[in-house]
C-alpha cells in the first residue's frame, strides 16, 4: 500500500492554517479546487503522473480548506443574528449530547429548532450550551426538549490577543450559551430513540456503580479513582474538580484523562488477546474489536477525542484485513482526512493536532530509540522508546497551546502508563457487568481499588518529588514547525548517518531556547492595561524597567473555565511580563477568583490585601494558595512604593479592615502616577466610600484615567467623586449583555454630565494605555 494519504493531510493542515490566518475570502477557494482538479485530469492522460498527483493534493486540501471558510462564515453569520437577551425565552430541541452533570447543575448542549418569545413562535436552528441549576441526569441524548432560558451571545473575552474560546465554540458548533435558573423550567417533549435510551440506561448503571464506591458525601463530588473510571469509561470529566485537575496537570498525566489512542489502543489490545486466545480467526478477530470499539464510542456519546481514537483503530483493522503490507502513516493520514471532512474545524482543537503529531513521533520515535535498544526486552524498551518520544514532542506542543509543560509527566509516564493499562483491562468488565448486577459491578470496583490507589499515590509522590512545571510564551507557528521537521528528519533513516548530527544540534538549541525562556518585558514607560476578562475585574500595571504590578484577576464568565488560567495567566506570559506584588482589592469573587487560580503560578514576591474577611472562602482559600516565596502584606492609606519615577499609593482604605465577610466598600483603592499621569483603581467601591474619599481627600483622587467601580452599578460613581476625580477618560470593565444590567443608565448619564467618556472591555476587548510626556496612548482589541 504506497502512501498516498500522508501529503494531502500535511497539506490540508498546512492550508488549513494559512487560510484561517490570512482570512481569504472563502468564495475563491472553490474554483481553485476546480482549477486543480482539471489540471490533474489533464496532467494525468498526458501520463504526467508525479505532476498530477500534486495537483490533485491541493485540490483536496482547497476543497477541505473552502469547506472550512464556508463553515466558519455560516458560524459567525449565526453568532451575529440578534436573539432576545433581557428577559426569560422559550427554546425547543434535541439534545445533541448526554447531560454533563455537575455538583449543583447539568450542561445540557442543545440542538434549537424553535424559539417563543412574546407569544410568538419562531422557527430557529442553531446550536446553544445551556447550563440549568439541578440534576437532569434523567434526559438522554436524543430527547426534544422544552427549555425557559436566557441566551447570551458568544462574545469572546480578548486581552489583546485571541481568545481560546473562540476556537473552542466554532468546532464545537455553539451559537449561544444559556442559563435557566431551575431544572423545573426545563420539559422532556419527545423521548430519545430506543437506542439512546438504552446507552443511556447503560451509562447510569455505570455512573451509578462509581458513585456507590467514590461519592464524596460533603460536597456531591467524586473521589479521585471515581472520576477517573468516569473519565476513561463514559468520557465524562465533569465531577472534576480544580483541585483536581491542577494535580493531574503538575504530575503530567492529565491527558490520561480523556479518552485517547492509548485507551482505545488498550481496548483492543485486551479485545485481540482475548479473541486469539479463544481462537478466533485473525478477520473475525479485528472485525469483532471494532465493533467493540464502535459500543464503546456510542457509550462515551461520541465525544469527539473518543472518535479520533476510534476512527483512528477502525482504518488500521480494515488495513489488516485487507492488505498484508500496509503504511501506518497512511493509514492515521487517512483517518485525520476522514475527520477533516466531517468537520473541517476540528484542526483548531489542540486535541486534534496532539493526538496526531505524538502519534507520529512515537511512531518515528521507535527508530531513533528502540531500534537501537536491541538488547534490551522488547516491551520495556518501546515502553521507554513511546514515552521519551511523546514527552520530547509533546514539550514544544504544550508550550504552544497550553503555554505551560510539565516535565514529572516524563516519569509518571513510564509508572502509570502500565498501570493504567491494567485498570483499563479489568474496568472494561464494568461495561457488561454494570446493567446486569450492581453487586457484579460491585465486585469488578473492589478488585481494581487497590490498583486505583496506587495510581494516585504514585500521583502524589510525583508531585511532591517531580513537580517541575513551566510556563513560558507560545512559540511562534514557523518554530513549531521547524522542531517537527527537525525531529521528523532524525528519524527518517540510517541513511543519514552523520549528517543526523546536522539535525540534532539545532533542534536541542531550540528545546533549550524554550526552556530557558526570553528575558522580560522591560517598557520605556508606564503601561496600564484592563484585561478584557468579562464581568470581573483585572488591570496590569507594567512600570519602566519591567516589574508589573496585577490588581485583580477576574472571575468566572462561565461554569468550567477558569479565567485566570485561561485569560490572565497567558496574557501575562505571552507579554513576557513578570508581576512582582499583587493587589487583591476584595475578596468577591469577579476579583479574587483569577488570582486564586494563577498565584502560585507566577509567585509574586508580595501580595498586598487591605482587609481581613476572615470566614469568606474566597480570602481563606487566597491565603491558602499564596505560596511561601509569596509575603502577605497588610495596606492601608499609609502605604506607599516608589518605582523610579512612579509611585503606587493606596488611598482607601484609611486602616486595615477586620470583618468576617467581604463587601464591596472593602476595596483598595490605589492611585498610580508616573511624572506625567495618573491613574485611579477602584474595585467594588460604592457611594459611601467615594463620598468619603471626595470630601477628605478630593486632591488625591484626581486623575487622568478612572477604572470605573463596581462595573458601571448605579450604587457607583456619584457626581461629587467624578467631578472631583476629573478624569480624561474613564474605563469600564463588565461583560456583554451581562445580567446586572451594567453600566447603569445613572452612570452613564453622570459621565456625560461631566463630559468624561467611557471606554468599557465590553465592546473594546482588552484595553492598553500608556503614558508618556507627550500623551496617553490608548489602544484596544477591538
Amino acid at each position: 500500500m504506497k502512501n498516498v494519504f500522508t501529503p494531502i493531510f500535511l497539506a490540508t493542515l498546512c492550508l488549513l492554517t494559512i487560510v484561517h490566518y490570512i482570512n481569504p475570502y472563502f468564495e475563491i477557494i472553490e474554483p481553485l479546487s476546480v482549477i486543480s482538479f482539471a489540471i490533474a485530469l489533464l496532467l494525468f492522460t498526458l501520463k504526467k503522473y508525479h505532476a498530477s498527483y500534486c495537483f490533485i493534493v491541493l485540490a483536496l486540501a482547497l476543497m477541505i480548506a473552502f469547506q472550512f471558510l464556508e463553515q466558519r462564515y455560516h458560524y459567525l453569520k449565526e453568532i451575529e443574528t440578534g436573539i432576545p437577551q433581557d428577559r426569560y425565552i422559550t427554546i425547543t430541541g434535541h439534545l445533541t449530547d448526554f447531560p454533563g452533570i455537575r455538583d449543583d447543575h447539568s450542561a445540557l448542549e442543545l440542538a434549537v429548532h424553535t424559539i417563543e418569545y412574546e407569544e410568538k413562535s419562531v422557527p430557529r436552528h442553531f446550536n446553544t450550551l445551556i447550563h440549568v441549576t439541578g440534576n437532569l441526569s434523567d434526559l438522554n441524548r436524543g430527547d426534544e426538549v422544552r427549555i425557559d432560558t436566557r441566551l447570551y451571545p458568544l462574545r469572546f473575552n480578548e486581552t489583546l490577543a485571541p481568545s481560546p474560546m473562540r476556537a473552542n465554540y466554532l468546532y464545537r458548533g455553539i451559537h449561544f450559551r444559556g442559563y435557566c435558573k431551575s431544572s423545573l423550567f426545563v420539559t422532556k417533549i419527545k423521548t430519545a430513540p430506543l437506542p439512546w435510551r438504552i446507552i443511556g440506561a447503560w451509562r447510569q448503571s455505570i455512573a451509578s456503580a462509581l458513585n456507590r464506591r467514590y461519592a464524596e458525601n460533603s460536597t456531591g463530588g467524586l473521589r479521585d479513582e471515581g472520576v477517573f473510571l468516569s473519565a476513561i469509561l463514559l468520557g465524562d470529566r465533569g465531577k472534576m474538580t480544580s483541585k483536581q485537575k491542577e494535580k493531574l496537570l503538575s504530575s503530567g498525566i492529565f491527558h490520561l484523562f480523556s479518552i485517547s489512542g492509548a485507551h482505545i489502543g488498550i481496548i483492543a489490545l485486551f479485545s485481540l488477546l482475548l479473541l486469539k486466545v479463544c481462537k478466533c480467526p485473525f478477520r473475525w478477530r479485528n472485525i469483532f474489536t471494532a465493533i467493540l470499539l464502535v459500543v464503546f464510542l456510542a457509550l462515551t456519546g461520541f465525544k469527539i477525542s473518543a472518535q479520533r481514537a476510534v476512527i483512528m483503530a477502525l482504518m488500521i483493522f480494515w488495513a489488516r484485513i485487507l492488505y498484508d503490507d500496509y503504511d501506518i502513516f497512511n493509514i492515521i493520514s487517512a483517518s485525520g482526512l476522514v475527520l477533516l471532512l466531517m468537520n473541517p474545524a476540528e484542526f483548531m482543537d489542540a486535541g486534534f493536532l496532539l493526538t496526531y503529531t505524538l502519534t507520529a513521533a512515537i511512531i518515528l520515535g521507535r527508530r531513533l530509540f528502540a531500534a537501537r535498544w536491541k538488547n534490551f526486552p522488547r516491551y520495556p524498551a518501546e515502553l521507554v522508546s513511546a514515552n521519551l518520544s511523546a514527552s520530547i514532542v509533546a514539550f514544544p506542543l504544550s508550550l504552544f497551546f497550553f503555554k505551560r509543560y510539565s516535565f514529572a509527566g516524563i516519569f509518571t509516564g513510564l509508572l502509570l502508563l502500565p498501570l493504567t493499562a491494567l485498570i483499563l483491562g479489568i474496568s472494561i468488565l464494568l461495561l457488561p457487568l454494570a446493567p446486569l448486577s450492581s453487586s457484579l459491578a460491585d465486585s469488578v470496583i473492589v478488585i481494581i481499588d487497590p490498583f486505583l490507589k496506587l495510581f494516585f499515590l504514585i500521583v502524589d509522590l510525583c508531585c511532591k518529588i517531580w513537580n517541575f512545571d513551566i510556563y513560558r510564551p507560545s512559540p511562534p507557528l514557523v518554530v513549531l514547525a521547524l522542531i517537527l521537521v527537525l525531529y521528523a528528519s532524525m528519524a527518517s533513516g540510517r541513511q543519514l548517518g552523520k549528517l543526523r548530527l546536522f539535525y540534532i544540534l539545532p533542534f536541542t538549541a531550540i528545546l533549550l531556547y524554550l526552556l530557558v525562556g526570553s528575558p522580560p518585558y522591560n517598557p520605556g514607560q508606564l503601561e496600564v492595561y484592563f484585561l478584557d476578562v468579562g464581568q470581573g475585574d483585572c488591570t496590569c500595571v507594567v512600570f519602566p524597567g519591567g516589574d508589573a504590578l496585577l490588581v485583580d484577576g477576574g472571575g468566572s464568565i462561565n461554569e468550567g473555565f477558569e479565567v485566570g488560567k485561561n485569560l490572565v495567566l497567558p496574557f501575562l506570559l505571552q507579554r513576557r511580563i513578570q508581576v512582582k506584588w499583587v493587589l487583591v482589592s476584595h475578596y468577591h469573587p469577579d476579583h479574587a477568583s483569577g488570582i486564586i487560580e494563577i498565584i502560585d503560578c507566577i509567585k509574586p514576591a508580595e501580595l498586598w490585601i487591605a482587609s481581613v474577611a476572615s470566614e469568606d472562602r474566597y480570602y481563606k482559600k487566597l491565603i491558602s494558595v499564596c505560596p511561601e516565596s509569596c509575603q502577605i502584606r497588610y495596606v492601608d492609606a499609609e502605604f506607599g512604593k516608589t518605582i523610579g519615577d512612579c509611585r503606587i499609593q493606596i488611598v482607601y482604605p484609611p486602616d486595615v479592615i477586620q470583618s468576617y465577610f467581604s463587601k464591596n466598600n472593602h476595596s483598595a483603592v490605589v492611585k498610580i502616577t508616573d511624572p506625567s499621569h495618573a491613574f485611579l483603581l477602584t474595585g467594588d467601591i460604592e457611594q459611601e466610600a467615594e463620598e468619603r474619599l471626595a470630601s477628605s481627600r478630593c486632591g488625591a483622587i484626581n486623575v487622568d484615567v478612572l477604572k470605573v467601580a463596581h462595573h458601571g452599578s448605579r450604587s457607583s460613581s456619584g457626581i461629587t467623586f467624578l467631578k472631583c476625580a476629573t478624569p480624561k477618560v474613564s474605563i469600564l470593565s463588565t461583560a456583554s449583555g451581562n445580567r446586572f444590567g451594567f453600566p447603569h443608565r445613572e452612570v452613564v448619564l453622570n459621565h456625560k454630565e461631566c463630559r468624561i467618556p467611557i471606554l468599557s472591555t465590553a465592546t473594546r476587548g482588552g484595553i492598553r494605555i500608556i503614558s508618556s510626556r507627550t500623551g496617553l496612548t490608548i489602544d484596544t482589541t477591538r
